[in-house]
């Protein structure tokens, strides 16, 4: 997950956006409703999440502050479940699918004084890609 995050109001005129990445580890149960060339079904597991670099807080329309980057502790654990479709290509399959994607835990930006939550990731994604089998 690149360049994921939050954007929220700072005050009337305000907004602050605040930007991390991170590596997501699935564990996947597939289920096929279809079985021939063309797959259809659903997934759903629980996944781990590696942060990526650091937080990046952006500011607009607020004279006072500069952006800055600090360190993140990203939520360890969540669920995922969606649909599934996969075409066999010969050499494998072409897949594609999209999921809902819930954090157990907040996401925190640490500094040199504080811990600050600021988001629990809920939503949709959607990958499409190369499945090789071996």
């Amino acid at each position: 997950m690149i360049n994921q995050g939050i954007r929220g109001r700072g005050n009337t005129t305000s907004w602050v956006d605040v930007v991390y990445s991170s590596l997501d580890i699935p564990l996947l149960l597939r289920v096929n409703f279809l079985q021939s060339v063309n797959r259809f079904g659903i997934i759903a597991g629980p996944y781990y999440t590696l942060p990526l670099g650091q937080v990046k807080t952006k500011y607009e329309n607020i004279s006072y502050s500069s952006d800055y980057q600090n360190d993140i502790e990203a939520s360890g654990f969540g669920i995922t479940a969606g649909l599934f479709f996969a075409r066999y290509l010969g050499y494998g399959n072409f897949i594609g699918d999209f999921r809902y994607v819930g954090d157990f835990n907040e996401s925190y930006e640490v500094t040199s004084r504080l811990k600050t939550s600021y988001m629990k990731r809920r939503g949709i994604t959607v990958t499409v890609g190369l499945e090789f089998l071996l």
